[in-house]
């Protein structure tokens, strides 16, 4: 591969947004945990454009690639269905995960940054505002999809989980509406958080509020799962389109964002041996609670 000045300007750029030294690199294999093998490619899949997909796949088990976009989209400042900026250079860093920096546009930087942890992957995303003035509408949404594996899709909602009312539900037994169903946050939008794409799509908003971040496909033995979980969250969903079969915790828009302040977008996703409740334990060992109700990551 051939790189360029505005390449290794960006990995520059990336060692001052993250603090730590890269490699340039399309595939990487974790080193010290081999656990999981991650694989960057484009492709053209559902946009007209070719966009970077990260393929990720986990030892133990096999024939079944789980597919990444990382980001899907960054507010008003980048989405990957604009040609000119889809293409991501991804940086392989010192822990075996991937990070990626986007300098074109001048009011914001973006860093986006792939962190294996154990059986989990931290996603983080960074916006820091250098304009003059609030950016308004800032969010970033991920896009883990399972048209590629095929031990977990599921055509019927009857293995995607939530909490609802105290108690884990399927998507099936609440009888969705929509292919696209979408689940609020009680009391959302109360936190200042909203969903930019609420009204977007038809009538995609169910009745069931749920009251835990974490959303959970099981596979079709039963022996397996993968949950996602935002901090701050606002709202889950699942796309059942053929190329996607997605699931996603979102933390809705940043209130407005200070000149000179960082907004951090952090989610994980757990790719569990067990059911829906090993997962959902492997995200409770994994978070500690504050006084208003909200979580954090340990790390």
């Amino acid at each position: 591969m051939t790189w360029t000045s505005n390449t290794l300007l960006a990995l520059l750029t990336a060692c001052l947004l993250w603090g730590c030294a890269h490699a340039p690199g399309r595939a990487v294999r974790q080193a010290d945990a081999p656990q999981f093998a991650f694989h960057p490619y484009d492709a053209v899949t559902i946009r007209a454009n070719p966009t970077t997909q990260i393929g990720i796949t986990r030892t133990g088990w096999p024939d079944n690639t789980f597919v990444l976009w990382l980001p899907e989209v960054v507010g008003d400042l980048w989405q990957q269905w604009q040609p000119e900026v889809a293409r991501e250079e991804f940086a392989i860093t010192k822990q075996g995960g991937l990070l990626w920096t986007f300098d074109g546009r001048p009011e914001a930087l973006i860093g986006t940054e792939l962190i294996p942890q154990g059986n989990a992957l931290l996603l983080e995303n960074r916006v820091t505002n250098r304009s003059r003035e609030d950016l308004k509408q800032v969010y970033a949404q991920n896009c883990i999809h399972f048209s590629q594996a095929p031990d977990f899709i599921c055509g019927d909602f009857s293995r995607f989980y939530l909490r609802t009312g105290g108690a884990w539900r399927s998507l099936a037994s609440l009888k969705p509406t929509s292919a696209f169903p979408r689940y609020y946050r009680q009391g959302y939008p109360s936190r200042g958080r909203i969903d930019p794409t609420e009204h977007q799509f038809g009538d995609i908003r169910q009745p069931a509020e749920v009251d835990h971040p974490l959303m959970v496909l099981v596979s079709q033995d039963g022996t397996r799962s993968v949950g996602i979980a935002s901090e701050h969250y606002e709202f889950l969903f699942h796309n059942q389109m053929e190329y996607l079969r997605c699931i996603h915790s979102e933390s809705g828009c940043e209130p407005a964002l200070p000149p000179g302040k960082t907004a951090v977008f952090r989610q994980k996703i757990y790719f569990v041996d067990g059911g829906l409740m090993d997962c959902v334990a492997a995200f409770e060992r994994d978070i500690t609670r504050e006084p208003s109700g909200e979580f954090a990551f340990r790390n």
